[in-house]
């Protein structure tokens, strides 16, 4: 398997409440030797010994405890986490015997393993230690309740002869960092540790754990990036453990972090350049082709046997079948006909032996998914998460394997149970060609959606049942390239309805008003000021006034225009020049004036006459919106909901107005959800209507 990442490496070793210069004793980062057992060629082991107990052992101990660790893992053969069970297994017997040997001076230790294979992190601990894991954006700890101390504080290595080994698995990517360090992390606040592991750099990261840090701290922190990134490089020597040196090889001088805590990296570079599957591929190939090559000698033995039986050696003077063309000819095409045709049967089966190993791969995930214990909530999850990872990547290869399909729904009823997901099928209400649809209102059992990518706002009118169209796609209302009023009308932003009236923003500024009913029956206003908008996003009227959010760099402004006659006033701050909002990507106005606005994290903020208030997202049994795209306020007396669109989850949340959760919706086929933008109901059906890239689909409520 070729590495998909490097991993910078750092540490942090505080002591009485200063900071050493080296590394913590049992840290080591490692990649795979030259003689690793197979299918461990491409891994990255990374360790973390930590004292326990009374007794204190020399720090060579705690050295060899980690070099030990990675020799048996490389050592020994099976899945990741049968190999890091070995390691925890090996190591605990040693300690355990020790220490019944010599009772009077116990050694017992923690320790933290973690395998990269790919973009998979397998993690396992003993004893009292953490993980955190931050990727884009989100942070997760293992254990994942930092504040219970009973999954936080386990019998370390060396208490009983079992080992208590937790394991879990997650997936990584670009920028990923990883701190594994001993239990007092867990003494540190969520919101402090997420912002040290998002600093600047890995440097920064580090500096802000030592600001963090009281008395004591043993960490190891990894962040995760491409071969070719340049970041990953070799860092110079003064490298802090010796199979980092090992790794490096080319190391000149240190570079440090401010604090001086010394930062390294790990070049982590395949010798062999075929991933895991395309080994075993070859493996198989391999072993087709010997079988093939003893099915052919077989062939040509008993074609042998069937030419000597009906064309036998000619007897003298009698004429050689040779002779004859077609004879000749046939004794010479029927064998390269077989050889084809085996040559051609085997190409086919490697082609198969390819997705059998990827489906195994599947069912073996799967496998540890099962095996976790109903306790370990999170673990579990994110083990599902896996197999859904690896049915995703066998799609390809074969796209309706009944076991892919069963694996799939396991998975996604295991997630779906704990969180409480509501997954629906999807109706396909209409398609677009080469569109790009953004925006969706709804307005009796009418539909406005608009195209983005052609400029282009459709209507269309739903059936009784809400799921279907009558009448097929009408014509465009209207679209950008026209001249309305002595205007050429641009780019539209948004679309909205009052007053009986369709109404759409272009980025210039030009309000466009038409008929529901007549096409290419509209007015333009100018709004004022329209030149000075940076980033204009989205559109709201409210008490005849137009509202306009301008997501400026640095700051998001939200711009009102007052009507007086066809006439629309210039534009008021409507934060009265505070800038109190950053990178919002969304708004609604409800009924009662409260501004909702929707940043791109996730975090929502509500304001009335431009004052803040409060609102909290509660009662979420599973994952929260993390990834804002757009928002949808549910007016309608039966509904009265708010709608959170979370492209990147694929996931719409629905919840009261003050932020209580109701329902979070997913689709089976998630691909579905790959472009989602923005949803919509009516007041009589109980359908979402929903746009995702060119298509308009409806799921139930």
């Amino acid at each position: 398997m070729s590495f998909e990442f490097e991993a910078l490496v750092g540490h942090l070793y505080i002591v009485g409440g200063r900071a050493i210069s080296a590394a913590p004793p049992g840290s080591l980062v490692e990649i795979a030797p030259h003689k690793a057992a197979r299918g461990r060629e491409a891994d990255t082991f990374f360790a973390l010994v930590m004292p326990s107990g009374q007794a204190v052992a020399p720090a060579k101990f705690f050295e060899q405890m980690a070099q030990l660790a990675a020799e048996r893992y490389f050592n020994s053969t099976g899945s990741v986490t049968s190999g890091l069970r070995d390691v925890f297994t090996t190591l605990n017997q040693n300690l355990h015997e020790h220490n019944q040997r010599s009772p009077e001076s116990p050694y017992e230790a923690n320790l933290l393993c973690a395998v990269l294979r790919g973009s998979d992190l397998i993690v396992g601990r003993v004893g009292p230690a953490v993980v955190v894991i931050n990727h884009q954006g989100q942070t997760r700890t293992f254990p994942e309740d930092l504040t219970v101390d009973e999954a936080l504080y386990t019998a370390p290595l060396g208490i009983h002869p079992i080992p208590n080994v937790r394991m879990s698995q997650y997936r990584v990517g670009s920028g990923t960092r990883m701190i594994m360090g001993d239990a007092n992390i867990a003494d540190f606040a969520i919101d402090h540790i997420t912002g040290s592991l998002m600093a600047q750099d890995l440097s920064m990261t580090l500096v802000a754990f030592k600001e963090l840090a009281k008395l004591q701290l043993t960490l190891l922190a990894v962040q995760f990036v491409p071969p070719d990134d340049p970041v990953a490089k070799p860092l110079p020597a003064g490298q802090s453990t010796k199979e980092v040196e090992a790794a490096l090889r080319a190391a000149k001088k240190p570079e440090t972090a401010p604090d001086g805590t010394p930062v390294s990296a790990v070049e982590a570079r395949a010798e062999r350049k075929k991933n895991k599957s395309a080994e075993k591929i070859q493996q198989q190939a391999r072993r087709g082709l010997s079988l093939s090559a003893f099915g052919l000698a077989g062939i040509f033995r008993l074609l042998n046997r069937i030419l000597d039986r009906f064309f036998p050696p000619p007897k003298e003077n009698e004429r050689n079948v040779l002779s004859s063309p077609l004879a000749a000819g046939a004794i010479i095409l029927v064998p390269l006909a077989v050889v084809f045709l085996v040559i051609g049967l085997w190409l086919s089966g490697a082609g198969n032996t390819g997705v059998e190993i990827c489906v195994g791969e599947a069912v073996a995930r799967a496998e540890t998914a099962r095996s976790i214990p109903p306790s370990e909530i999170q673990t579990g999850l994110a083990a599902w998460d896996q197999v859904l990872i690896q049915v995703d990547s066998c799609r390809d290869l074969r796209p309706d394997d009944p076991t892919l399909n069963a694996l799939q729904r396991e998975a996604q009823n295991y997630i779906d149970g704990t969180n409480q997901i509501k997954r629906r099928e999807l109706t396909v209400i209409d398609t677009f060609t080469a569109a790009s649809l953004t925006r969706i209102i709804a307005q009796g059992q009418d539909l406005y959606v608009l195209d983005s990518a052609n400029g282009v706002i459709y209507r269309l009118s739903l059936n009784p049942d809400g799921l279907s169209v009558s009448g097929g796609i009408s014509p465009p209302v209207t679209q950008s390239g026209l001249t309305i009023g002595g205007r050429v009308i641009g780019e539209f932003i948004d679309i909205a309805f009052a007053n009986g009236r369709l109404i759409a923003l272009d980025r210039n500024g030009v309000l466009v008003t038409c008929s529901p009913i007549f096409v290419n029956e509209c007015e333009s206003t100018q709004l004022s000021d329209a030149d000075t908008w940076e980033n204009p996003i989205a559109m709201q009227i409210w008490n005849s006034n137009v509202y306009v959010l301008d997501n400026r760099s640095g700051a998001s402004v939200i711009w009102r225009y007052s009507p007086s006659g066809n006439v629309y006033g210039g534009a008021i701050d409507y934060f009265d020049n505070q800038r109190v909002i950053t990178n919002a990507v969304d708004f609604i106005i409800d009924n009662s004036g409260w501004v909702t606005v929707l940043l791109a994290d996730g975090t929502v903020n509500r304001y009335l006459s431009g004052q803040a208030q409060p609102f909290e997202f509660i009662s979420f049994p599973g994952p929260r919106l993390s990834n804002g795209t757009s928002m949808y306020y549910d007016s309608f007396a039966t509904g009265q909901r708010l709608y959170f669109v979370d492209q990147v989850q694929r996931t719409i949340f629905e919840t009261s107005p003050s932020g209580t959760h109701f329902s979070t919706y997913r689709t089976f086929n998630e691909d579905n959800f790959a472009l989602i933008e923005d949803v919509t109901t009516t007041s009589d059906s109980n359908f979402i209507y929903v746009v995702s890239g060119n298509t308009v689909f409806a799921l139930s409520r």
